[in-house]
């Protein structure tokens, strides 16, 4: 939520300065403040945990990841301990697992884990978990046994067996703060794989929820024909009546206006930022946050409770006032105050300039958040709702039992992968698609060094240091491989393919090792963002959707070495591939040519593509390789007549404009500047095209100009300062 600081605010703090800045992230300010005054007792509190799919604890790989159940569970416990008769905690589903799995070790892996699930959230009084399709994964035959065994029942009131019995929970009621409260659960037949960041290209997978009870041999009712059933039946034995829903958020808001008589929809299988709270007639609809970053919250005030229940007699609830500004601020409040604490200690981290700045950043954000919640009127007394997601920071109190549950889980599932690791696979160097990175070093010194020094090549330890390593659900992004063809199936055959590497954004590299053409292998090229997005989303990295763009040229490996800079062994390779290539029946001119510049071969690769050329003297991409090999000889004239035919034909093409630019730089200085113009003009982002437009502006002794273009294009371009660095010096 946006604060608003008062008008006089930057004044005011100028005066108090850090100093208390550092009494306030103390507590000191608002120390002697009864916060009760503050954010008044709610009459009734609802806590909802979903979408935690398996995430025990963070894994640690980026800095400010929150959640864990030790903090769900110590925050769960610390807010019912204070009132408990007035008190919920339902999960909405997708506890256990992020989705379906069809592998019969990680479906075991996965009951191993649910079964220390339940230990922790029967000790934390859970009430209900409403069931998704994580859970039926697991077998509901697995479901009845769980909560037979722990007391906590699964909702499922869709569900039935073949003769129409609900083997789950169907509906429940509860009584709470003197009022009788309802709770049913619905699941939809069909669910998408719902993804933080939707890419264009993403095929998202599909739950078919009725096909998987179908081949457990139970049924799937109709949603929205349980629900009439179900609220016709239970809303007038409640006060409250809420649909704990796996069934997407549109299917959601359908419901709520089918059933205005809803006091409450919230539920699960969203990868979502914190959502605002979404308002159906004067039925709120929740949503829960991905991966237990963050615990929702829900408060009622009656302040008119028998007004309020006088609208349910007729079947329809009473208004609500959304108040929920009250209990963000507090929550933002002890959050800030908490990343404040959390910098001590750390300047040798940071470096004394940024941690200032971040102990200024984070104290400035306590502060302005304690002035706001103070300056607040006094709430309405009307009858009103407060919503808002807690994030479980490090200041959260850790429960004892959830972290012993997570040792002895720990534990057990190291047992039990030891015990799966008999007849392991063969190293990666030789199953046929993955090497290790070791193996691309002996061509790509430079890219491996590089790769040593980033936090990729460490991957594996921070699951080692959480003692996470044997667990199924967070391998997958710490590794190379896992459950893909040549890689490995399980856990305990993971030697080898430890970190982050270069496999993971090049694929698999044994055929580009084996010689001949394999340095052409189509695909041998890096997936960029999109294959980050795989493991950068929720809260693995919360700031990645929006920062993801920046951190990326963090892990990119410089660039490829010029092919008379390559190592030996690299351009041998290349050589032996162009010749493998060229003996072929009906060779590839245009990979023939390529494998020849590989190998430093620039007569040889010219030739290549001119036979490409002569060969397919209308594809665009023959007459462009030509070009750009003419240039590597020096043939200007003909590099310039080959991309000016492509410029005539192709006025967008950029590449083309780019190549004549530097064909004609040494041939007609005014001329190379006009084209060097259009390819900039088309592709402002493209170095050598910002490189050419500043040489040509220098070549006609245009300085000023020349120097304004680079100081611009270096503002937008950072990372091209040092490719453009040795012209900027030229500048007088």
């Amino acid at each position: 939520m946006n604060t608003k600081p008062m008008a006089s605010l930057p004044s005011f703090r100028s005066k108090l300065g850090l100093a208390v800045l550092g009494a306030l992230a103390c507590g000191l300010f608002l120390g002697s403040c009864d916060e009760d005054k503050i954010v008044k007792a709610s009459d009734l509190m609802l806590l909802y945990t979903g979408n935690v799919h398996g995430y025990i604890e963070p894994c640690g790989c980026v800095a400010g990841q929150i959640g864990g159940i030790d903090r769900i569970a110590g925050y769960i416990q610390q807010e019912r301990g204070v009132r408990p008769e007035s008190t919920l905690h339902i999960d909405t589903g997708d506890l256990f697992a992020e989705g379906v799995t069809e592998d019969g070790n990680t479906v075991q892996q996965l009951r191993l884990k649910a079964h220390g699930f339940m230990d922790v959230w029967r000790e934390i009084g859970c009430d209900a978990i409403g069931v998704g399709e994580a859970e039926i994964s697991l077998g509901i035959p697995e479901l009845i046994s769980m909560s037979e065994e722990s007391g906590v029942p699964f909702l499922a009131s869709n569900i039935v067996d073949q003769d129409g019995n609900h083997p789950l929970t169907n509906t429940l009621v509860l009584e709470r703060a003197g009022l009788k409260i309802g709770l049913f659960s619905l699941i939809a037949p069909k669910l998408e794989e719902a993804r933080i960041i939707k890419l264009k290209d993403d095929r998202l997978k599909n739950f078919h929820v009725d096909q998987m009870l179908e081949k457990q041999g139970y049924v799937l009712e109709d949603w929205k024909q349980r629900a009439d059933e179900i609220i016709g039946e239970l809303r007038p034995q409640v006060d409250l009546l809420f649909c704990v829903s796996h069934l997407g958020f549109n299917r959601n808001a359908i419901l709520a206006e089918l059933h205005p008589e809803l006091d409450l929809v919230f539920g699960g299988h969203f990868y979502d930022v914190e959502t605002p709270t979404t308002m159906v007639g004067n039925t709120p609809i929740l949503t829960t946050i991905v991966k237990g970053g963050r615990v929702g919250r829900m408060d009622w005030w009656f302040e008119d409770k028998a007004d309020y229940l006088a609208a349910e007699n007729n079947g329809i609830p009473g208004h609500l006032a959304d108040d929920s500004e009250r209990n963000v601020l507090k929550i933002n409040r002890d959050a800030s105050r908490q990343a404040y604490q959390d910098l001590v200690g750390l300047e040798k981290k940071y470096g004394t300039e940024k941690w200032d700045q971040k102990r200024k950043t984070e104290g400035s954000l306590y502060y302005e958040a304690a002035l706001e919640l103070i300056r607040l009127e006094e709430s309405p007394s009307v009858n009103r709702f407060s919503h808002t997601q807690v994030p479980m920071h490090s200041g959260i109190p850790r429960s004892a039992q959830a972290l012993a549950a997570v040792d002895a889980y720990h534990e057990i599932t190291n047992e039990y992968w030891a015990e799966q690791r008999a007849g392991a696979t063969p190293k990666p160097s030789s199953k046929g698609v993955f090497v290790g990175a070791a193996a691309c070093r002996s061509c790509h010194p430079a890219q491996f060094e590089f790769w040593l020094g980033t936090r990729h090549s460490r991957a594996y330890a921070t699951l080692e240091a959480t003692d996470q390593e044997m667990d199924a659900e967070c391998i997958g992004c710490h590794t190379v491989g896992y459950q893909t063809e040549g890689g490995f199936d399980r856990p305990s055959r993971v030697d080898g393919y430890e970190d982050v590497q270069c496999a993971a954004c090049h694929g698999g590299g044994f055929a580009h090792m084996s010689g001949g053409p394999s340095p052409m292998v189509p695909g041998l090229i890096s997936k960029g963002f999109n294959g980050c997005v795989r493991c950068h989303r929720d809260e693995h990295d919360p700031a990645f959707a929006q920062d993801g763009p920046i951190k990326l040229p963090k892990v990119m490996c410089p660039p490829m070495s010029l092919p008379v800079d390559a190592t030996e062994s690299m351009r041998a390779s290349y050589l032996e591939a162009a010749e493998a290539l060229k003996d072929r029946d009906r060779p590839n001119w245009d990979r023939v040519s390529k494998a020849y510049a590989g190998a430093n071969e620039p007569e040889k690769a010219l030739d290549a593509a001119r036979i490409w050329m002569t060969q397919n003297p209308r594809d665009p991409e023959a007459v462009l390789n030509f070009g750009e090999r003419a240039l590597n000889v020096g043939k200007f004239q003909e590099a310039a007549d080959a991309f000016q035919r492509i410029a005539n034909n192709e006025v967008n093409n950029a590449r083309a404009w780019l190549g004549l630019a530097w064909a004609l730089f040494d041939l007609d200085k005014e001329k190379s500047l006009a084209a060097s113009r259009e390819a900039y003009s088309l592709d402002p982002k493209q170095v050598f095209a910002a490189r050419y437009l500043g040489m040509g502006l220098m070549a006609v002794g245009k300085i000023e100009d020349a120097r304004k273009h680079f100081k611009k294009h270096i503002a937008f371009n950072p990372s091209h300062e040092a490719m453009l660095i040795d012209l900027i010096d030229q500048l007088p």
